[in-house]
Formats: structure tokens, sequence, C-alpha cells
């Protein structure tokens, strides 16, 4: 499994109300949550955002900190999330494909990625910066013999602006 990329850009940095949720994992949710995933609370244990929780106005989200495989995650007792009710800028390589312009209005796509919104969804956040490349000194590729090489690879990722203001799309 990929790893995810994740970097929190702009916002009020890292108080206990932002990341306030360690949760032990769902059933399965191990396998799926990754590093900027977008994932939800139910029933005490975190599980990953889909498309089905775009329709909820009121929905709490958090971004994944770690991958749900990370040897970390086993020890701390949980998958731990950075709120998603505030209002902060990350970059992530956890999105759909589509037209990601600048200031296009984004909700939850199908495992916990950001994607572009349509009419009824809800508005989690803006693009600020359109898909790009950069580099990232952990993320994962293969090397000739296709075997997984964690050495560093050019990623693709987006910006998102993030208001703890939610609307729906019309």
């Amino acid at each position: 499994m990929a790893k995810g990329h994740l970097n929190i850009i702009k916002g009020t940095y890292l108080e206990s109300g932002q990341v306030d949720r360690t949760l032990p994992m769902g059933t399965g949710a191990s396998a799926t949550i990754v590093r900027g995933s977008i994932v939800k609370a139910v029933a005490g244990k975190f599980e990953v955002a889909v498309a089905a929780d775009s329709t909820a106005l009121n929905g709490q989200y958090y971004v994944a900190l770690a991958d749900g495989t990370n040897d970390a995650v086993g020890h701390a007792g949980g998958l731990t999330g950075f709120s998603l009710q505030q209002n902060v800028e990350i970059e992530t390589d956890q999105y759909t494909a589509g037209s990601l312009t600048v200031d296009a209005p984004v909700s939850l796509g199908a495992d916990g990625k950001f994607v572009l919104a349509v009419a009824g969804d809800v508005v989690i956040g803006r693009i600020s910066k359109a898909p790009h490349v950069r580099y990232s000194n952990d993320s994962e590729r293969t090397d000739y013999n296709g075997r997984p090489a964690v050495n560093g690879n050019n990623i693709n990722v987006i910006r998102v602006s993030i208001s703890a203001e939610r609307a729906v799309q019309a």
C-alpha cells in the first residue's frame, strides 16, 4: 500500500482542540487509512469517510496524521486525527482527479479522498493550489525489479483551504 502525504500549510498550529482525537480504527479501516485520508468517528472508532458522507452538513471530520498500518499507531493505542472543524490549509495526495482548479469546491469522495463537489454535496473546502508535482522524502516508489523502495519520489498533490463553516453546493 502506498503511503499518503500530508502537510499542514496554514492555520493555528496544533493546539489541543485541533488534534483532539486519538481513536482505535474500525474493522478493516487500518488497511484503507493513509496519512492525509479524511476520517470520521463512528461509535468511538475511526472509519474512512466515504462519498455518502458528503451530504452530512454537521459531519465531524479529521485528516489522518499517519497510515493505518504504521506501527506507531498500534503503540499509541489508535490513530490521531487533525480536526477539519477549523480554518486551515493542508496539502495532500489524497484526492480524486477532476476539474480541481483554484477556488473549486471540494467534498468527500471514495476512500477518504477529496473530490470536486457537485450539487447537494457539503463543501468542506476549496482548492488553494491546483494539482501539482512535489518531491516527498518518504513516498513509496518501486525499484527496477518492481519491489517497494522508500527513498522518496515525485508525487501529485493538491492544497485545500478548509473552512469551519460548511455550505451545500448549489
